[in-house]
Formats: C-alpha cells, structure tokens, sequence
C-alpha cells in the first residue's frame, strides 16, 4: 500500500471501507484500522464488534495500553434503519469490551 507510506501517524481509524475490486461481489461501508510497520509488533488484539464497531488495543509499555475506538455511525441524512441500528449496537455492545 503506497498510501500508508505518506501517512504520518501511527494508527488511523477509517470508515466507510470499499471491498473488492475487478469482478465479483463489492461491498461498501465498514471500519478499520491503518497501522504504521513500526507499531504492528505492538498490536494487542484486534476486535471487530460488528461492521460500524472495532476496538484496536495496542501495547505502550510494559504497564500502559492504548485503545482506539473507531465507529462508523450514520449521519441524519441515513435512513431509519441504518439510525436503529447503530442505537440498537449501543446497548448490545458491552463497554468492558470496550
């Protein structure tokens, strides 16, 4: 990936993700997360909630963990079912796993 080369930070959150390329089945939303070659051996664990939900846990020392959060949440332009949704991930999702 080129891009990651010109990105100067660490760890980059990103939505709205584009699958597949060519033929065959494409799909578009989703969340994940941009990870610098030299923090990868730092990655804890890596774990996807649901398709608008991903925690990344990352190592900062031999005490110290970072957790990003990244949330792909529909704008009110959304229509109603994509808005029930993420409310309904809301209470499903339980913050100790956050």
């Amino acid at each position: 990936m080129d891009e990651k080369s010109k990105i100067k930070c660490y760890v980059l959150g990103e939505c709205e993700i584009f699958l597949g390329c060519g033929e065959g089945q494409r799909s578009i939303g989703g969340i994940g997360f941009i990870v610098a070659d030299k923090w990868s051996n730092n990655i804890i664990s890596c774990r996807l909630q649901s398709a608008r939900i991903g925690v990344l846990m990352l190592k900062l020392g031999k005490r110290k963990t970072l957790k990003v959060i990244q949330v792909y949440a529909p704008t009110s332009a959304s229509d109603d079912e994509d808005i029930e949704v993420i409310l309904l991930l809301k209470t499903y999702v339980d913050p100790d796993d956050l």
